[in-house]
């Protein structure tokens, strides 16, 4: 097949920009591993999704946020906020399954520290990247309902998709992330890899 000077120029430009996108990933890749390595997530699944039990799901999230705001207080890094929730997983269970309990329901609670993978998932400005995160799990009954999300250190549990979003916040942030991983919360950016050299390129050919 017989390369005109067009064809090359083309194919080399394609070729840097691949290059320039398989690098990109790369480190968008280690930025996000560096987030999720920073922050303790909070994981509660409701029993089904029946509006009694999603509604539970919420009371039970507020009465676990509530008993967690004391016990974890006086925390400033991630592993010592993963300390004290395993020094107090006992006791976390407790508020949660009392919380059941007084809201009318009978389901069995669980309550663990332990990796799940979660989504992609924004509050207000900020933006965390999906990825495997060390979380507190709650799980009501079987869990088989819609779960809820928050970041539990640093303390960012927000209700909703709202944030109350100001210099403590920001602050907090950028306390324990990166120059590069706070950018990368805070520009609330998607990244995205087009291909639209190799169109342009298969329509030359």
């Amino acid at each position: 097949m017989k390369f005109t000077f067009k064809k090359l120029f083309f194919i080399t430009i394609a070729a840097l920009f691949m290059t320039s996108a398989v690098m990109n990933i790369i480190e968008k890749s280690e930025i996000e591993q560096g987030i999720s390595s920073k922050v303790v997530r909070f994981h509660i699944r409701a029993e089904s999704n029946s509006e009694y039990d999603q509604k539970l799901k919420l009371l039970v999230r507020d009465d676990v946020l509530a008993e967690a705001e004391s016990i974890l207080a006086q925390c400033k890094t991630r592993e010592e906020c993963l300390e004290v929730l395993s020094e107090n997983i006992e006791i976390i269970e407790k508020a949660a399954q009392e919380s059941v309990h007084k809201n009318g329901g009978n389901a069995e609670v669980t309550a663990e520290i332990k990796k799940e993978i979660f989504p992609l998932k924004t509050y207000g400005n900020i933006t965390f990247p999906a990825g495997q995160y060390t979380a507190l799990v709650i799980e009501i009954g079987g869990g088989k309902g819609r779960n809820w999300w928050c970041v539990m250190f640093p303390k960012l549990c927000f209700v909703e998709e709202s944030v109350v979003k100001g210099e403590n916040t920001e602050k907090q942030l950028s306390l324990i992330l990166s120059e590069d991983e706070y950018d990368e919360v805070m520009r609330n950016n998607d990244f995205e890899i087009g291909f639209k050299f190799a169109e342009i390129i298969g329509s030359i050919f």
